[in-house]
């Protein structure tokens, strides 16, 4: 005699599917990125998303729902596929948590200190920042090289932390 099981029980073996198979999927993507990291030396950038997360979560609990469904239907199996640089994928997921919680443009800092408009592209040694429209808000940090340049570090002070001056060790 077969078992039949309850529409309920369905739903749970269903749910237990899913979290199994988003569990492989976490896996594949942390193996990547670690790879990547490994190879490339650069910073996790993990870190900076968490960061713009729970910026966003206190400032739009919607916004914040819609971050973290991205997140699961578009970066995680993108990272835990061959086919997309997880950095990159990562990077563009930082700019989306930003974009959701600001309007403004992303930019790109170069080692010199120049910036222009983001493209979902990556080279080693370039901070990625959003920057709001609204005028008090200061920038975001998205993703930072390792050692940022001293061009860099002034931008960083000026857009990030506000200083407007700088601190006697550096001049």
């Amino acid at each position: 005699m077969l078992s039949r099981l309850s529409p309920v029980d369905l739903e749970r073996r269903n749910l237990d599917g899913n979290r199994i198979m988003e569990d492989d999927l976490q896996t594949r993507a942390d193996e990547r990125l670690s790879e990547t990291l490994e190879t490339t030396g650069a910073p996790d950038p993990r870190a900076h998303c968490r960061a713009l997360l729970k910026h966003l979560r206190s400032r739009n609990e919607s916004a914040y729902a819609e971050a973290v469904a991205h997140y699961r239907t578009r970066v995680l199996p993108a990272v835990a596929g061959p086919d997309q640089d997880p950095l990159t994928e990562w990077i563009a997921y930082g700019v989306r948590i930003a974009e959701l919680g600001y309007s403004g443009r992303t930019v790109i800092v170069d080692g010199s200190g120049r910036s222009r408009p983001y493209a979902a592209s990556r080279a080693a040694g370039e901070i990625v920042l959003h920057l709001p429209e609204d005028q008090r808000a200061r920038a975001l940090v998205v993703s930072l090289p390792s050692s940022p340049t001293p061009a860099q570090r002034a931008a960083l002070d000026l857009l990030v932390e506000g200083k407007q001056q700088l601190d006697e060790h550096e001049s």
